[in-house]
C-alpha cells in the first residue's frame, strides 16, 4: 500500500511504502523531531524520492503531433505506404477535392524530383559517365571539381550543337524560317499572344495546315459528298408515297419468306448466298423511310395497342 506524505519544511513530495513508514516511526517511538524522521525515512526509501530541484530520471517520452503517412487518407485504393522503407511514393490524396496547397505531404515522389535533387541526379550521371571515359571524379569526394567539368562540358556541348546548326545553315539555307515571329495558335501566353495576332495576320498559317492529317481527309469527304437527304437549296427532297408503299410491301414480303424459312428443317433450306450479279444496291430514301416506318420499337406503344 502508498500513500503519500508532504514535509512541511521543504514542500517535499515522498511516497512511501507504509510499512516501511511503520517500521521507523515505532524504533523512535514518536521522540525524534519531525525533520529528522523526515531525514531518516529519507535515508531508508532513497529511490522513491522525487525532488522538483533535482534533475529527474524518468526518460521523457516523444510526444508525436504530426499526423502519419499511412493515416492521412483512410481509403484502401490510396497510395501504398511500404512499412519496411517507410516511405510512400504517391500522393495520399490523388482522388480526393483537397487542394495540393494546403495539404501537408504530396509523396515522396515530390521530393525526389523537386528542388536541386534532378540537377544532383544529373551530376551524378555526368560523373560515372566520365569515370567510364577515364576520369576520376566523384560527388562527395570532388563536388567542386565535379561541378566545374560539368559546367564546362555543358558549355562545350552547346558550342558544338550550335556550330553544327550553322554549318546546315549554311549548306542547306532555310535561315529564314528559323528567325520568325511565333505563329497564330501558339502557345505564346499573355500580351506577346494578342501582340502576334494584331501584327501577323498575313503571315498566319491557315486553319486547315493546323489540323490533323485525318480531320482535313473528312472534311474534304463532307464537301466531295453531300449529304442525299438535303437539296442543293437546302430543302428536304420530297419522297414519293407509292415508292415508299411498294418498298414497305418488299419488306413485308422478306418477313414472309424469313418466317417460312425459319418454319423448315434445317436440312431442308436452300443455300443463301450473296448475289453479286447488279441486284445488291444502295437503298434508295424511299425504301430507309419505309424501313423507319417498319421499324418495331419496344418504347412505342402504339403498335402494341393496334396488335391488341
Amino acid at each position: 500500500m502508498v500513500r503519500p506524505v508532504l514535509s512541511k519544511s521543504n514542500a517535499i513530495v515522498h511516497i512511501y511504502s507504509f510499512d516501511k513508514i511503520l517500521l521507523v516511526m515505532s524504533q523512535h517511538h514518536f521522540t525524534t523531531p519531525p525533520s529528522i524522521l523526515a531525514r531518516r525515512i529519507k535515508m531508508a526509501i532513497p529511490s522513491q524520492h522525487v525532488d522538483s530541484r533535482q534533475r529527474i530520471s524518468v526518460p521523457n517520452l516523444r510526444i508525436r503531433e504530426d499526423t502519419a503517412k499511412y493515416l492521412l487518407n483512410l481509403d484502401s485504393n490510396s497510395a501504398y505506404y511500404d512499412p519496411k522503407s517507410r516511405s510512400m511514393r504517391e500522393n495520399p490524396f490523388n482522388g480526393t477535392t483537397k487542394d495540393p496547397a494546403t495539404v501537408p505531404y504530396l509523396g515522396d515522389n515530390l521530393i525526389r524530383y523537386s528542388g536541386d535533387a534532378n540537377q544532383f541526379a544529373k551530376t551524378q550521371m555526368f560523373a560515372w559517365e566520365a569515370y567510364e571515359k577515364g576520369v576520376n571524379v566523384h560527388t562527395q569526394s570532388d563536388p567542386t571539381k565535379l561541378e566545374l567539368l560539368n559546367k564546362e562540358f555543358s558549355q562545350k556541348k552547346s558550342d558544338f550543337v550550335k556550330k553544327i546548326q550553322s554549318e546546315l545553315i549554311e549548306r542547306y539555307g532555310g535561315e529564314e524560317y528559323l528567325n520568325t515571329l511565333p505563329r497564330r495558335q501558339s502557345y505564346c501566353p499573355g500580351f506577346v499572344q494578342e501582340e502576334i495576332l494584331q501584327q501577323q495576320d498575313e503571315g498566319c498559317i491557315d486553319d486547315d495546315r493546323l489540323k490533323s492529317m485525318v480531320e482535313i481527309h473528312r472534311e474534304k469527304l463532307v464537301k466531295q459528298k453531300p449529304s442525299k437527304a438535303v437539296s442543293k437549296d437546302d430543302k428536304v427532297l420530297k419522297l414519293d408515297k407509292k415508292k415508299v408503299q411498294e418498298a414497305a410491301k418488299m419488306i413485308d414480303e422478306r418477313e414472309r419468306q424469313a418466317n417460312e424459312l425459319l418454319k423448315l428443317d434445317e436440312r431442308k433450306r436452300s443455300y443463301n448466298s450473296l448475289q453479286t450479279n447488279g441486284t445488291l444496291a444502295e437503298p434508295t430514301q424511299e425504301e430507309l423511310e419505309a424501313y423507319r416506318l417498319k421499324k418495331f420499337r419496344h418504347d412505342d406503344p402504339v403498335p402494341q395497342l393496334l396488335n391488341s
